[in-house]
């Protein structure tokens, strides 16, 4: 008897590692204020490295990139529901048009 395991391997896409990271951050600002931390706490969360700033500049950077990129999708699709209502239109109006007893019946209609 031949048994076979499947694996299930996560994709952690760029998006995740965006919203785990900022999850971190945003969780350790809360530590610090809920602990009691003063202002000298919150200037612990500003980057001790080049390295650390660098990352968090490349963190603000994908996070605006996917922001721009979900918005062009939204777009994209917002365009074709508004193409396809549009064209569902047109074959309404011609097919209307077209209907015997129809007082256009006949008539061309503009597209």
């Amino acid at each position: 008897m031949n048994l076979s395991c499947d694996v299930i391997v996560i994709a952690i896409t760029l998006p995740t590692v965006v919203i785990l990271l900022c999850l971190v951050l945003v969780f350790e600002a809360l530590m610090l204020l809920v602990i009691g931390g003063t202002g000298s706490a919150l200037e612990s969360l500003r980057p001790t490295s080049a390295g650390e700033e660098e990352l968090q500049l490349q963190l603000a950077l994908a996070m605006s990139k996917e922001e721009h990129d979900e918005e062009l999708r939204r777009k994209k699709g917002d365009e074709a529901k508004l193409q396809m209502a549009l064209d569902e239109s047109r074959r309404q109006s011609v097919a209307a048009a077209a209907a015997p007893g129809s007082p256009v019946h006949g008539a061309q209609v503009g597209v």
